[in-house]
């Protein structure tokens, strides 16, 4: 019964609690390479990979600057925007004006920092800030 016991927890929890705790870090941690996990497994951290968070600088930003390739930094994000321009509740002149620019205080001063906006927005990170 120990052994089977034992077995149950390798199959089962190891690969629970891993995947649990993945999803509290969010996706920016999530492993490059998922590696099955067999009954006679152990799980180390060394067999999780984390994914680079690729960073840009801010004149690449600008570069971005038109409807066909629309970016722009909030906080310390950068959002590729283009695909959102045209579904924007607001209307596309919004989305527009943020383009290869910082568009932090434009954003947050209509919509905070917090709610569906930010939801919204976190669906278009390319990246961060360098």
């Amino acid at each position: 019964m120990s052994s089977l016991t034992t077995t149950l927890a390798k199959v089962i929890l190891i690969p629970l609690a891993t995947a649990l705790s993945l999803v509290a870090w969010g996706p920016a941690v999530a492993p490059a390479v998922a590696a099955p996990v067999s009954a006679s497994a152990t799980v180390s951290t060394s067999q999780v990979h984390v994914a680079a968070v690729k960073k840009y600088k801010m004149a690449t930003v600008k570069k971005h600057k038109t409807a066909k390739s629309c970016w722009t930094v909030v906080g310390t994000g950068v959002y590729d925007l283009t695909k959102w321009i045209k579904k924007h509740p607001g209307g596309s002149r919004a989305i527009l004006s943020l383009c290869g620019k910082n568009g932090t205080k434009a954003f947050r001063a209509q919509h905070g920092s917090t709610g569906a906006a930010a939801r919204a927005l976190a669906k278009y990170k390319i990246g961060k800030l360098a």
